[in-house]
């Protein structure tokens, strides 16, 4: 968790110095798709982090550990996806970065820029998800693939928003350390306060 935390302070850093700017623009330049076939993967796989999709999944998985009388873990599911959700809403509106030129996206969005929300949701809820998948006694291969699955989802969530031209990539990366800490808090929280955890 010091690490990744480190680095959202640090990057917030940079960027309210603008110091990430030109980089940014010149791999926002290189990434972003100009059309073509991957416009529609990349436009549908996006909403894997659509605020209203994240809400349901952490329901629905809720629902589950509750009904598997595993209410505290599912009360901290809520909690952490929730926490993500509010950090995420302060550092936009202390950062106040703008998105890239809205005329040049592919897609539609408002509002600030750092941190991606989709990099940040995603990252907190599919990096939950794994966690609770390799704390569980299910066969060795099944939990390495739904925990790769569950990284490649995140990364492609990311990877999307840049694509799309709705986000420079610091404002991903910034996601995904959000997400990271509060699924690495997740993890340490889980075992002490579930005594099913494993």
């Amino acid at each position: 968790m010091g690490l990744p935390l480190l680095g959202l302070i640090t990057l917030s850093y940079l960027v309210i110095g603008r110091q990430t700017t030109a980089l940014d623009s010149a791999l926002l330049q290189s990434a972003r798709g100009t059309g073509g076939p991957f416009v529609e993967l990349f436009s549908g796989l996006t909403h894997a982090g659509d605020t209203a999709i994240i809400a349901a999944l952490t329901a629905a998985l809720a629902i589950v550990l509750a009904a598997k009388s595993r209410a505290r873990t599912s009360l901290l599911v809520i909690s952490g996806v929730s926490s993500a959700a509010l950090a995420n809403s302060v550092l936009k509106v202390l950062v106040a970065r703008a998105r890239p030129d809205p005329l040049l996206a592919l897609i539609g969005e408002d509002g600030a820029g750092y941190p991606s929300g989709h990099a940040a949701l995603s990252a907190t809820l599919y990096g939950v998800v794994a966690v609770l998948i390799a704390c569980t006694g299910l066969p060795r291969p099944l939990r390495i693939g739904v925990v790769g699955a569950m990284t490649i989802l995140v990364l492609l969530v990311g990877a999307s928003r840049v694509y799309l031209g709705v986000h420079y990539p610091s404002d991903v990366v910034a996601g995904w350390l959000l997400g990271t800490i509060v699924v690495a808090t997740f993890r340490w929280l889980g075992p002490r306060v579930d005594r099913r955890w494993t």
